[in-house]
């Protein structure tokens, strides 16, 4: 598509008039940019860290486990869009992987990790229930 290229209002919504594409497109293209960015931050944060361990900065983690708990769920919002499933399920893994940094670097303990993590996930649980947060495409409603 050329920079210039003009839009045009349809009942449908806007349209590219050299390639076809609707606004939809533009949109959806807009919200894979800011999957990349999410991804692209969480792996400077994560090589940061790595390399600050290696160096001996700070206390040695195992950043494989970490960035798994991590992607797991910034990939639960890539993959399903922000609805009621992927905030329960990326809430819970983002706070897996600090509390296992903290575990790791001694400052929380493992007794104190896995009861946290279960009253995480009933809290997200209950906030999943709001209905700001939009429900799954893939339910049925009717």
């Amino acid at each position: 598509m050329k920079p210039n290229a003009g839009w045009i209002f349809r009942a449908s919504g806007y349209e590219c008039l050299e390639s076809g594409l609707t606004g939809d497109a533009k949109v959806a293209g807009m919200q894979k940019d800011r999957s990349s960015l999410i991804v692209g931050i969480l792996l400077v944060a994560v090589g940061g860290g790595w390399l600050l361990s290696s160096l001996g900065f700070i206390p040695t983690v195992d950043w494989a486990w970490t960035l798994g708990l991590a992607m797991i769920g910034v990939l639960a919002v890539i993959l399903s869009g922000f609805d009621k499933v992927s905030f329960a399920v990326s809430g819970f893994f983002g706070l897996a992987s600090l509390f296992s940094i903290l575990r790791q670097t001694g400052t929380l303990s493992a007794e104190v990790e896995v009861p946290l993590l279960v009253l995480a996930a009933g809290v997200l649980l209950l906030m999943a229930r709001s209905p700001a947060i939009p429900p799954p495409r893939w339910i049925d409603k009717g």
